[in-house]
């Protein structure tokens, strides 16, 4: 805890925030009558066309490229995480092109599907190429640690137990 908002932290969110209208408007087109038959109305029940459900899914798409870069520019990733990340988003925003072009249902599925294996790709690849960063030196994170009550874990996970040193007991003595 930095105790502020680093720069990864805007990275993972904003990887999440656009992530997430490719993939919903995808699915929300796919069970747009299911949505209209529960009583939701959502985007696509009224755009009958699906130009608009497609265009807000292809600008978020579009909006992931530069991640990557970030992450490398604020010194979070390697390179290698800027060319994975950006074939990823590439080909996410070529499915969601491909639906914007064509809204259709086999369109809509096919960007489903890219969404769906764009985020676990793209989260593993930003872990496997990520630079630690700069934390606390391991002693006075160790001396913090030994000060501070631990908790023990579930069930008894609400009861704090402070750390004591053991002593061997004096067997000498009556």
């Amino acid at each position: 805890a930095s105790g502020g908002l680093a720069p990864g932290a805007l990275v993972l969110a904003a990887a999440l925030q656009f992530w997430q209208l490719p993939h919903f408007m995808s699915l929300a087109w796919l069970c747009r009558h299911d949505y209209a038959a529960g009583g939701y109305r959502m985007l696509p029940l009224v755009d009958p066309t699906g130009s608009k459900t497609a265009a807000v899914a292809l600008r978020n798409s579009v909006y992931l490229l530069p991640l990557g870069f970030l992450a490398e520019h604020w010194g979070l990733a390697t390179q290698e995480f800027t060319y994975e990340a950006a074939a990823l988003s590439t080909a996410l925003a070529c499915a969601a092109l491909v639906f914007y072009m064509s809204p259709s249902v086999e369109t809509a599925r096919t960007l489903f599907r890219a969404s769906l294996l764009h985020l676990p790709l793209y989260m593993a690849s930003l872990l496997w190429h990520r630079i630690p960063q700069e934390g606390p030196s391991a002693a006075s994170a160790e001396a913090e640690e030994t000060n501070k009550p631990t908790l023990m874990p579930f069930p008894f996970a609400y009861m704090p137990v402070v750390a004591q040193e053991m002593r061997p007991r004096d067997t000498t003595s009556p």
